[in-house]
């Protein structure tokens, strides 16, 4: 989750990683800044799909097999998915068409024909959101594993550490972001001056 939400651009900008679980049944966590906007372009949600899909894919390369622990991020691929193609009208094949009608409550307001075509068009974006995905981590699985490494030593990194790590975001840095980091290096700089002048007493 952690790389892929940092190199792509309609990924959410990450602020903290762990590998100390929230809850019983979780894995540790990723701590993205909430998105500002209430609008998403196709490509955002593509990007979304990529970031959801990061921890399952990231499994196969590093260890070869799967777990149960991506339930839930593959829950939530199907809906954005499905909402691309059914809900949103982003699907070449498909249509400016909102097939799913929240009034409609018995029934579906199309034939098995069409349900086939949405759930073919759903799976061809899983499945090339699973391409791209790949192809990110693992030209960049050096990272991947440096910070591995350091979540083994310290559990927990910080958004400076993390930039350590994977660099800086190579896309622009705006709104509520760029407030948060600016913010981060001031407190950063009087915490220094704080110490710098501690020891100087």
């Amino acid at each position: 989750h952690a790389l892929v939400g940092w190199m792509l651009e309609g990924g959410n900008p990450l602020l903290k990683v762990s590998i100390v679980p929230r809850a019983n049944g979780a894995l540790g966590f990723a701590q993205f800044l909430p998105s500002e906007t209430s609008l998403y372009t196709r490509e955002q949600l593509f990007d979304m799909i990529c970031c959801t899909l990061g921890g399952r894919v990231a499994e196969e390369i590093f260890f070869g097999k799967i777990t149960t622990g991506a339930a839930d991020d593959l829950q939530k691929v199907a809906k954005i998915a499905r909402g691309i193609v059914s809900t949103y009208g982003m699907s070449n094949n498909m249509g400016y068409i909102g097939y799913d009608d929240p009034q409609q409550e018995y029934g579906r307001p199309y034939s098995e024909q069409t349900l086939r075509e949405i759930d073919d068009e759903v799976r061809k974006i899983v499945e090339e959101a699973s391409v791209r995905t790949r192809e990110l981590i693992l030209e960049h699985k050096d990272k991947v594993e440096k910070m591995g490494l350091e979540l083994l030593d310290k559990e927990t990194l910080n958004l400076k550490e993390i930039q350590k790590i994977f660099g800086e975001r190579p896309h622009p840095i705006e709104g509520n972001f760029k407030n948060y980091l600016e913010q981060a290096k001031e407190d950063e700089e009087h915490q220094l001056a704080k110490e710098k002048k501690l020891k100087e007493q």
